[in-house]
């Protein structure tokens, strides 16, 4: 479900793609304070009441050229559509004989969601947000470490830092929303070729 299903834009100035996460949450007030804590911003205009809401990740940007109220016209490239579990349910593939099933994020995960920030530090201040509104710092931990990165000088993998000869390749943690929801955070060093992330990533995976 996206609000742009029932939108129109023009050739002449057409939207970047743009990203609609359906979530189930099992206490729809607490997980919207939740994503409203982490920074998403609340759009009622394409909400309903105590059902669904979409919250979009700044910056916005219209989402219609011809908006009857523009201050609820706006969406992000990343948006999510929290719904009570009861409204995400109706959504869900179903045939005469057979309805898809929810799946219990706590005993199974199918998709592990993860942004690329644009600082080190945003990776950090992120899990801090998460953790302080109530959800669950540091969850895809390594066997090597516990989330963060350690000093190095030789190239290795220690957690969630990866470095090459001394200089960080990449910084990335995680967190769980109330619901069990994973959220990964990852920094990309932008001195660094797509070559040397690429075989970070690769001895990276080797090592474990």
């Amino acid at each position: 479900m996206s609000p742009s299903s029932t939108t129109t834009t023009t050739s002449l100035n057409p939207q970047p793609p743009q990203i609609y996460l359906n979530l189930p949450v099992s206490s729809f007030s607490a997980s919207v304070s939740f994503y409203t804590a982490l920074g998403f911003t609340p759009n009622r205009h394409f909400s309903e009441p105590d059902a669904i809401m979409m919250l979009s990740l700044p910056p916005l940007f219209p989402v219609s050229p011809h908006p009857s109220n523009p201050a609820d016209n706006q969406a992000g490239a990343i948006n999510l559509m929290l719904m009570t579990q009861e409204r995400f349910k109706g959504f869900l593939p179903r045939s005469a004989d057979h309805r898809r099933e929810m799946a219990d994020v706590r005993k199974m995960t199918q998709a592990l969601f993860c942004l690329s920030l644009g600082e080190r530090g945003e990776v950090d201040a992120w899990v801090e947000r998460a953790v302080r509104a109530g959800g669950r710092g540091d969850v895809c931990k390594s066997e090597e470490g516990e989330g963060k990165g350690k000093e190095g000088s030789k190239e290795e993998k220690e957690g969630g830092n990866e470095k090459v000869e001394g200089e960080e390749v990449m910084y990335g943690r995680s967190f769980e929303d109330l619901d069990g929801h994973i959220w990964e955070l990852v920094w990309m060093n932008p001195n660094m070729s797509a070559q040397e992330i690429s075989a970070s990533g690769e001895k990276g995976m080797e090592k474990e």
